[in-house]
């Protein structure tokens, strides 16, 4: 197991992305190496938690570094990591993850086909995006761009990155303009309509991540849905078990103007990027099942016994 701990899959990913940095920009291998990277970097951020996030079911035990016999230690499949990445990695969301998946899938057409994937592959398409999700990763892992990539690289990376970031952030502010002009147009009458039809709509509107918010664009009322981050320790209060669950914020639709925003990106553009919590409850039966009933029986029965 020790291809899996942290410092081989660390060195590994920094190699390659050495080999990727060397090659013309331009040319077929410098995204070929670069997609082994960063896929080795996701690798390395899961052992930097533990290397048993990177085993099969059946091989867990291996990873733990217990003797199976002859059997060969199987990692998970790169899905698999990314979807791991998701759950551990702090702003990892599914744009994230579908950019990670359609390099990683470029890849793999280009070693299991007769397609040449990376022939065509400019870096105005992917690079920005690549060096921003490796931030991140690094970040988990308490390394930075400038470690993994040498401080000239990391300072053009961090260009790229601001200067997306500055894209987005556009795109977003003239989302927001269009909906207000259009918004301010309407009648004082009209407007007051539908802030009370969206105050409504909003509240009726049903999903577990939902988060009501103030529009940036009209000052009506808005719902936030996201991505589920983890989930804290449950509770019991009363008759009842309570559990935290913190989401990353990757939509907002407001009912009143219309404004709507995709991607965990645009809403932090927004001001609306922030992480948040909803409360769920739930039955101490349905949370338990029959395991809570047999605890609270046979704990009734002790203190009987004890009385």
């Amino acid at each position: 197991m020790d291809g899996w701990t942290y410092d081989v899959l660390w060195q590994k990913a920094k190699l390659y992305m050495d080999r990727a940095l060397s090659e013309d920009r331009d040319g077929p291998l410098f995204p070929f190496w670069a997609a082994l990277a960063l896929e080795l970097l996701a690798r390395a951020t899961l052992a930097k938690v533990h290397p048993a996030l990177l085993a099969e079911p059946d091989c867990i035990l291996m990873a733990f570094g217990y003797d199976t016999g002859e059997k060969m230690a199987k990692s998970v499949m790169a899905k698999t990591v990314f979807l791991r990445c998701q759950k551990i990695v702090p702003d990892f969301g599914d744009t994230e993850l579908k950019t990670s998946m359609s390099i990683v899938e470029r890849r793999n057409e280009e070693l299991h086909s007769g397609t040449l994937a990376f022939e065509e592959f400019p870096t105005r398409v992917w690079l920005s995006s690549f060096y921003r999700i490796c931030k991140l990763l690094l970040t988990a892992q308490g390394q930075s761009l400038a470690s993994f990539l040498g401080r000239e690289e990391a300072d053009a990376a961090e260009t790229m990155i601001a200067a997306s970031e500055k894209e987005t952030l556009a795109s977003v502010q003239k989302a927001i303009a269009v909906k207000k002009s259009e918004f301010e147009k309407l009648e004082s009458s009209e407007q007051k309509r539908k802030h009370s039809i969206a105050e409504t709509s909003s509240r009726e509107f049903e999903d577990p991540s939902k988060r009501l918010e103030t529009c940036p664009a009209c000052g009506g009322r808005g719902a936030i849905t996201g991505e589920r981050v983890r989930a804290g320790a449950a509770r019991l209060e009363g008759d009842s078990m309570y559990q935290d669950i913190a989401f990353l914020p990757t939509k907002f639709r407001c009912y009143s103007c219309d404004l709507e925003l995709a991607g965990h990106a645009f809403l932090h553009a927004a001001g609306l990027g922030g992480q948040y919590s909803v409360t769920e409850s739930y039955d101490p039966v349905q949370y338990y099942g029959e395991m809570f009933m047999e605890n609270m029986a046979a704990d009734a029965e002790a203190m009987y016994q004890n009385e």
